[in-house]
């Protein structure tokens, strides 16, 4: 699907009827050919609500949801991430403390 016709509410559509697709990165940026989607680096729940982890299968160590912006953060250890052999395609940004992402639903 063109990720410029991509909305949040087509996606729990498919969702619900069981489709699974993913939307190109067509949202007004250059995209980074070096790195995954959003989709494809993270896990969400079933709800949408959650980050429960990285394709590498960690886990964040803080998470949270924007019901507002409709946008997610998280927070991932710095350590784990050094160890990862997925870490240069990764999405998340290398902080003094620790490696965070944060990106919207319709990102996602």
């Amino acid at each position: 699907m063109d990720g410029a016709y991509y909305t949040y509410e087509l996606a729990k559509e498919a969702f619900d009827k069981g489709i699974i697709y993913m939307p190109g990165e067509s949202t007004g940026k250059k995209t980074a050919a070096d790195k995954m989607t959003y989709y494809e680096n993270f896990n969400l729940d079933s709800n949408i609500e959650n980050i429960l982890s990285c394709t590498n299968e960690i886990k964040p160590e803080y998470q949270e949801k924007d019901e507002d912006e409709k946008s997610f953060y998280a927070i991932f250890s710095k350590e784990a991430c050094n160890n990862c052999p997925k870490q240069s395609q990764c999405r998340t940004k290398s902080n003094k403390k620790h490696n965070s992402v944060r990106f919207s639903e319709k990102r996602y």
